[in-house]
């Protein structure tokens, strides 16, 4: 299940990305971008022009759907602030095969929303990322920073399900935050929760490397 969870996110492709710009309103403007980035690396760079060359696209097939890019076309089905426990890959809560980019750490966290609650563990994969290279004493680059996102996890809820959930999406660094974007497939066996199966959650949120903790919060399409 959780491989299908994965082929999943990969079968939607420009749709999870189409997703992710979708949350664009919490990114800084352009004029901002354009004033303080970096030169990126190779892999940073192809991740933006992944990104950038997808938004054209999703902007046709947003038209094509009569869709609308505002958050009040979302409604969220979780928050979660989530605490670093781990940052050995032995210990990641989902295998490292096929996932995309190195192992960052696993952390966990109390899940609080009116459809879904519970706790949370994940492990995060990350390419192109400055973190490990900061937590061996390398200096926070300046700018903006750009790399991909690939976490795994289970949310156990607290009536006794099992959830499952796979994301992909970017994370956008800088001096003073760390943004990330990500769309959300999730599985479960439980039949109360089979109804989130079919659906992609949009998540933002924010991870401070000092306290090691992030912050999610996880959207659905209104019904």
């Amino acid at each position: 299940m959780v491989t299908a969870v994965r082929n999943l996110v990969k079968s939607v492709g420009k749709l999870a990305v189409c997703a992710t710009l979708s949350l664009a309103f919490y990114l800084p403007t352009s004029a901002q971008t354009s004033a303080n980035v970096t030169a990126p690396s190779t892999s940073s760079s192809k991740a933006a022009a992944k990104l950038a060359a997808s938004g054209a696209e999703c902007q046709m097939v947003s038209q094509a759907a009569g869709q609308s890019r505002s958050r009040d076309n979302m409604e969220l089905l979780f928050s979660v602030k989530l605490q670093d426990r781990a940052d050995k890959v032995e210990d990641a809560v989902v295998p490292a095969d096929g996932r995309e980019g190195v192992y960052i750490g696993s952390a966990d966290g109390r899940v609080e929303g009116k459809k879904l609650s519970g706790t949370m563990r994940t492990s995060m994969f990350s390419g192109d990322c400055p973190v490990p290279g900061i937590r061996k004493g390398a200096e926070p680059q300046k700018g903006l920073h750009l790399c991909t996102l690939n976490p795994g996890g289970i949310i156990e809820t607290q009536d006794g399900a099992r959830i499952r959930f796979d994301g992909k999406g970017y994370g956008l660094s800088s001096p003073e935050k760390y943004r990330v974007s990500m769309t959300v497939a999730f599985a479960t066996d439980d039949p109360r929760y089979q109804w989130l199966t079919p659906m992609l959650g949009a998540m933002e949120g924010e991870f401070d490397l000092k306290a090691g903790t992030a912050t999610w919060n996880v959207y659905l399409p209104r019904s």
